[in-house]
């Protein structure tokens, strides 16, 4: 108890850093991947510092930065976590606007030249893919429906030429981003 008392403000600084890492990665561009990769990175320069601070004997400021580094420690579990559950909803509407397209395809004998032709008609309305401001959309882009993945320039989603799901690499997202639905 005594140690979380002395280490408040270290703690409270960390969670604030992290919180704005997650907002930054995946509330703005949905790569949530890279704020993990980069919480991790701070949580082992705390860790080095603690290290390096409890070698020279002062044990006080060594509990400031190890309990920053297991803060942000923490925080990598969290980025992990936001990531996985975008991605599965994602995977989840591309599946509903997927069936949407196969639909459109059975009636009119050709893919949609375009999302928005699928609503209202086959679908109320075309959802966003993912919770983020930015690259939160679903494109239609090489005859696929995708979505930005949770890596930088890599895509999932729907070929309408095979009827799979997938990968589909970073060919056709700088087409789809020019142009979304």
């Amino acid at each position: 108890m005594k140690f979380i008392k002395e280490s408040k403000q270290s703690i409270y600084s960390a969670l604030i850093v992290t919180g704005g890492i997650l907002l930054a990665s995946e509330g703005l561009f949905g790569e949530g991947l890279k704020g993990a990769v980069a919480t991790a990175g701070l949580s082992g320069l705390f860790f080095a510092a603690a290290a390096i601070t409890y070698i020279a004997g002062k044990k006080e400021l060594c509990r400031g930065f190890f309990s920053s580094a297991a803060v942000f420690l923490l925080g990598v579990g969290v980025h992990v976590a936001a990531v996985k559950v975008n991605t599965v909803m994602a995977q989840h509407r591309l599946g509903v606007i997927a069936s949407a397209a196969e639909s459109y395809k059975s009636k009119y004998g050709k893919r949609p030249d375009s999302l928005n032709v699928l609503a209202p008609e086959f679908i109320s309305s075309i959802p966003r893919a993912k919770y983020t401001l930015m690259s939160g959309q679903f494109y239609l882009a090489d005859s696929k429906i995708m979505f930005v993945g949770p890596m930088p320039f890599m895509t999932y989603g729907y070929d309408l030429t095979t009827g799979k799901m997938g990968y589909t690499g970073s060919k056709g997202v700088f087409r789809a981003l020019a142009r979304p639905l």
